[in-house]
């Protein structure tokens, strides 16, 4: 038996359609922001293994000149600069006239130079020896990760 004037819906509506579209739209975007916060903390975790390993690094190369490290050569403040003819300029200003052991003069420029290569332009880094304990400090510019510092920085406490 038929039923006469009842329609019946075929397919979707376009109301539901676009319903549909705009649910999927919201949650792509937050997939996307989940996707940039991510890759943002992965650098960010990345420069902190680089930091590690740069700090390693120059603590093998005290350790190969083991009597130049203990005597201090190899000591360096964060602002301090090393001028390539072996005298330290202290802060871009006083001249110090201690000079310092070529080999520990070279591992530490490659060094610095590293860090920048690596970690940025702004990167540097310190080393302070008391006797065999020896701290080194590297620091960098960490700002574009979700929570990073503009100044970022690590301290690795080893013995010779």
């Amino acid at each position: 038996m038929k039923i006469p004037n009842q329609h019946f819906q075929h397919g979707v509506g376009l109301i539901e359609i676009l319903v549909t579209v705009v649910i999927l739209s919201v949650g792509l975007l937050g997939i996307a922001s989940m996707q940039t916060h991510g890759l943002k903390n992965n650098n960010s975790a990345l420069e902190h293994s680089v930091a590690v390993i740069q700090s390693y690094s120059i603590a093998e190369a005290m350790r190969v000149t083991r009597t130049a490290a203990l005597e201090g050569e190899f000591n360096l403040g964060l602002d301090e600069e090393i001028a390539t003819n072996g005298i330290r300029n202290l802060n871009n200003a006083s001249v110090d006239n201690h000079q310092t052991h070529p080999f520990a003069q070279a591992s530490l420029n490659d060094w610095r130079s590293s860090l920048r290569a690596l970690l940025g332009d702004s990167a540097t880094g310190s080393v302070a020896c008391s006797g065999p304990k020896c701290t080194i400090i590297v620091q960098w510019n960490d700002g574009r990760a979700t929570a990073g510092k503009d100044v970022q920085n690590i301290q690795v406490e080893i013995y010779l």
